[in-house]
């Protein structure tokens, strides 16, 4: 069976566009795709609105968490905010958090969470926080986390030492630390430019086969990745291409390397 280890449904949820200006199209045709069990995706919700949303997809496995993007958001926080006020901000942030505890339950996964200092600008103590209280209810409910790491991977790596919890570090594109995740036995996805990002590549050859999955990470990062349009249909075949370059550098078959990745797949979820 092909998996989806992480993926957005029109993820401009995540960018903090409303649930309702999602793409029904795109919803539409992931839904068929996953109830005619062409594919199996874990679904990222940022919301709990968008939760809802994704479970109606018979069949789906979901993640809930809210991103480090949306840290100042979720925060209330704005360039004006006053450093004083972080303590303030930082109880808010637990409240905020404790207070969907409920949709953490239900969600297979907690993620995605981390921090980024590249792609955002958002405050990387409030990021931090952010972070640090999602991994607790993690822990506190018995539940894997899915990582976001972007420019942030050292200290990340630090952190997660705290947490017991199993971890998969989602479409990792540092070329350094890569061994401060691996000996904390975590999984890793291979992303959708595994064919030219370093990187990537570094994640198929280093990283053990029963900690590999493999991941799209939404239609619109695919068509970012790989530079062309993209639809639901397409993605089971895109994900096939990366599950053989898995193979071809392991020495295995594809087919073994499927079976191999969808057995990680469901340890990780522990199902």
């Amino acid at each position: 069976m092909i998996i989806d280890s992480h993926t957005h449904i029109d993820n401009r949820s995540s960018l903090g566009i409303g649930i309702e200006e999602r793409n029904p199209a795109e919803f539409d045709d992931f839904k068929q795709c996953i109830e005619e069990k062409k594919l199996v995706v874990l679904a990222n919700a940022a919301c709990p609105a968008e939760f809802d949303e994704l479970s109606k997809i018979g069949g789906i496995f979901t993640s809930f968490g809210i991103h480090p993007w949306s840290t100042h958001e979720f925060c209330h926080y704005s360039d004006e905010s006053n450093s004083a006020d972080y303590k303030q901000i930082q109880g808010h942030i637990q409240r905020e958090v404790n207070a969907m505890e409920a949709y953490y339950k239900k969600a297979h996964a907690v993620g995605e969470i981390g921090m980024d200092s590249v792609w955002c600008t958002c405050d990387l103590t409030l990021q931090r926080e952010l972070f640090m209280q999602q991994l607790n209810l993690a822990e506190k409910l018995g539940k894997p986390v899915i990582l976001h790491t972007k420019g942030q991977e050292r200290e990340i790596g630090e952190i997660l030492r705290h947490y017991s919890v199993k971890k998969l570090v989602h479409w990792y594109s540092c070329e350094q630390y890569l061994e401060n995740f691996i000996v904390q036995d975590c999984y890793f996805t291979v992303g959708p430019n595994y064919t030219i990002n370093n990187a990537v590549k570094n994640i198929i050859s280093s990283v053990p086969l029963g900690r590999i999955l493999v991941e799209t990470d939404g239609i619109s990062a695919v068509e970012w990745a790989v530079g062309r349009k993209t639809k639901a249909a397409d993605i089971p075949a895109m994900l096939r291409g990366a599950i053989e370059a898995i193979a071809g550098s392991k020495n295995i078959s594809a087919d073994f390397a499927e079976k191999s990745i969808e057995e990680n797949f469901y340890r990780f979820l522990e199902i």
